[in-house]
């Protein structure tokens, strides 16, 4: 099944139980608690929130960054596969907790699923920007979108640090977690930024920038070293 099949098949499902929700009730109040309730009406309620979720996330990603490339979903896969080990890793050996209470299984998916989303916005800029220099010069048009995709990063970082820092302690390790997975994604925006800046320089000089080398090795190197502290900082 395509993705285009599974929207019109999650939005067709939802929309046949909605209406014999209100075919069986007659009214709204007692149509609206049955699908709040009803285990099987709440399963396709969350399958559509995640379809509706995928699509966002899809034309967000053709807004800004437009076709993947072969080469470029490879690197996504594989960067993809570390951080869902690393998730896993995390909700098996320290219990999630808020408040020392342990996070309930909705909540906990809620905020997993836009941890990833986020995640994956930070790694898709990464590779384009290592990627998309190698092709030829790029169009002003690419160029804006995707300064305007780092900004706009930029700022939900800035707003996650800002408000987990807030409430992140000993007894709140799952926010804990979320600061530090801000924290990572944060520090990926800003070596995208340099690597961008990088790139500019080096086309914007008339023969090139023979430093442009050891500048992308240690902006690497930095980023090696800041992931390193952070993982170590968490454990």
């Amino acid at each position: 099944m395509n993705f285009s099949s599974y929207i019109v098949l999650s939005t067709l499902v939802v929309a046949g139980v909605v209406a014999h929700a209100f075919v069986v009730h007659e009214q709204f109040y007692p149509a609206v608690i049955y699908l709040s309730t009803d285990k099987m009406c709440l399963a396709v309620m969350y399958n559509f929130a995640f379809a509706l979720f995928l699509l966002l996330g899809k034309i967000i990603l053709r807004v800004f960054i437009g076709t993947l490339r072969d080469v470029e979903v490879e690197q996504l896969v594989d960067s993809g596969r570390g951080f869902l080990a690393d998730t896993i890793l995390f909700l098996v050996f320290y219990a999630p907790t808020i408040d020392n209470r342990e996070v309930g299984t909705v909540f906990l998916i809620q905020y997993i699923c836009c941890v990833i989303f986020m995640k994956v916005f930070h790694l898709t800029t990464q590779i384009r920007v290592s990627h998309m220099f190698e092709v030829g010069v790029p169009r002003l048009i690419v160029n804006i979108k995707l300064v305007g995709l780092m900004a706009l990063l930029l700022g939900c970082d800035l707003l996650a640090l800002s408000y987990f820092y807030s409430v992140a302690s000993k007894s709140s390790t799952f926010f804990t977690w979320i600061l530090f997975e801000a924290l990572t994604m944060c520090s990926v925006v800003l070596v995208s930024m340099c690597k961008y800046s990088i790139h500019m320089i080096d086309l914007r000089l008339e023969n090139g920038w023979p430093a442009k080398s050891v500048c992308l090795f240690y902006v690497d190197l930095i980023h090696d070293v800041v992931s390193m502290t952070l993982f170590l900082a968490w454990c």
